[in-house]
């Protein structure tokens, strides 16, 4: 349960744009965290390990995190800076992007990557390359998936990102 909540923190703050500091994705692969982003998990255990992002918006930011049966959403609300994020992928070996780079080499069998593009109002460009290293991925996974291009802005007052 609390990988769980890791996990949908985690994906708030990269749709929010937060800057992220620490985080670790699960060492075997996670199906049921597929659908609402396959590859992007933040496993925690006290102690050794964490999930640590950064409130860089100037302005206090509430958690709010809410339930409906299995399905856990958590909204970052705070003050909007006019920032937005593009999240690109996901990326396997067999599908990466040509200007996805990961220091000159490619993804391997049991890697998935994402492209975090986060754009300031006045155009300065930060862009992430988020990996996840799993110990094996399942075969047919780079099958299922096709690589797409999700943008996040802060739409209305003060709702940065919702994640699930």
């Amino acid at each position: 349960g609390i990988c769980q909540a890791s996990t949908t923190v985690y994906r708030a703050a990269l749709k929010a744009g937060l800057p992220i500091v620490r985080q670790r994705n699960h060492s075997l692969y996670v199906t049921y965290y597929e659908a609402k982003g396959v590859g992007l998990d933040a496993t925690v255990f006290p102690g050794q390990q964490d999930l640590l992002f950064l409130n860089d918006t100037g302005a206090p930011l509430l958690l709010q995190a809410k339930h409906d049966g299995d399905d856990v959403t958590v909204n970052i609300f705070g003050r909007p800076d006019g920032r937005t994020v593009t999240l690109d992928g996901p990326f396997f070996s067999k599908n990466m992007a040509a200007d996805f780079t990961l220091g000159g080499r490619t993804l391997k069998r049991n890697e998935i990557g994402w492209l975090r593009t986060v754009r300031s109002p006045n155009g300065e460009e930060h862009q992430n390359v988020l990996v996840s290293v799993y110990k094996e991925l399942p075969k047919s996974l780079a099958g299922r998936w096709t690589a797409t291009s999700q943008v996040f802005g802060q739409p209305q007052q003060e709702l940065l990102a919702a994640g699930q």
